[in-house]
Parts: C-alpha cells; structure tokens; sequence
C-alpha cells in the first residue's frame, strides 16, 4: 500500500495481487491499471521488474518504488532504467566479485531464507567447487543463531556445498555486534546438525 498525498488530496494506492489492487503486481512486472492511471492522469502502462538484482521478495519492494514513481509522474522508461540500475543493498545477495570465483555477501535470515537457495543454485549448477562463508553475526542471541544454523544447513546440503568455512563478527555495527563464544558455538552446532 501506498499513501500518496498529492494536490488533489490523500489517497491510497493498493499494490499486489488482490481485486482491489490499483498497481496489479504479477510475475515480473506490476501493471498501472486504468483506474490509477486515470486518478494519475496518465495512461496504463506495464512495468518490467525482471531484472538481475531485483529478485524474491525486493520484487515486491520494486513493485511499490516503481507505482511511487508513476503516480509521481516519472516516465515509464525512467522508472524501469532505476529499476535496471539497482545493484542490490548491501548484504542482500550482493555479487561482490565475479573472478577468479563468484563471491555473493548475503545476510541470511528468515526473510531471505526463501529466496538465497533459489538465487545461489544458478551460481553452483556453473561452479566446479562451491564453498560457503557464513560469519556469525553477535547480539542476535543463540536461540536465533541456531534457528538460522539450521535454515541455512538445510540450504547448504541442497547446495552440495563443498565446504562451509565459519568466522565471527567482531565489530561490522558497533561493539554490541561482537559474536559471543555462544553464539558462534550455536551456529556451527546448527550447522553440522
């Protein structure tokens, strides 16, 4: 849902899948129906979301930045150029490099769990050799890091991961992000579990 206050007053445009749906989301693209289109005073049009850094659940994300920009009346072909442009957020499936070896920063938790399995098949059905670094990140505690061990395992054996190499956090926010013996004793548990 997005709330736009505009010059001819509040209104709220629902993005999704739903009848009621204003910006109608599907697959790779989100469609400006004619009902937005004329409160916009603007035509329908069909947004593309497929793009290689806009996948899983940022297509969602996507869908409401590009519906943002229509109703504030960027061009079509500026909206999707943006969309094309996007690199991905730090620690959310970012390609760091791409040789001599593919590196991928990803912050795995229970939002990214449905969508880094999918993502990494395509990296290891072109690699001889698939390894895996997971750094354990502090302050999460060792209940999480054990739930996220095993959401993760369960990923890696999927994978047929070569080899699983585990580090620590000692300081990427602050000290308070410092993985704790615990914790980083947690997520290798899980890990081999």
């Amino acid at each position: 849902m997005i709330e736009v206050a505009a010059g001819a007053g509040a209104f709220d445009v629902p993005v999704g899948h739903g009848p009621d749906a204003l910006a109608l989301r599907h697959d790779a693209a989100v469609t400006m129906t004619p009902q937005l289109a004329d409160r916009c005073r603007r035509d329908p049009v069909e947004l593309s979301l497929d793009y290689p850094n806009v996948i899983g659940h940022e297509r969602t994300s996507a869908a409401l930045a590009a519906t943002a920009a229509f109703v504030l009346g960027a061009p079509a072909q500026a909206i999707e150029a943006g969309l094309g442009d996007f690199v991905g957020l730090p620690r959310r499936q970012l390609v760091v490099a791409r040789k001599p070896f593919v590196l991928v920063d990803d912050m795995f938790n229970a939002h990214s769990a449905a969508t880094v399995g999918p993502a990494l098949r395509g990296l290891r059905s072109n690699s001889a050799r698939f390894l895996c670094g997971v750094a354990v990140r502090g302050n999460r505690g060792v209940e999480t890091n054990v739930q996220q061990g095993e959401r993760l395992g369960r990923e890696l054996v999927k994978l047929n991961v070569d080899e699983v190499h585990v580090t620590r956090s000692a300081e990427v926010l602050g000290v308070t992000d410092r993985a704790t013996d615990d914790e980083h004793e947690a997520m290798v548990g899980a890990l081999n579990a």
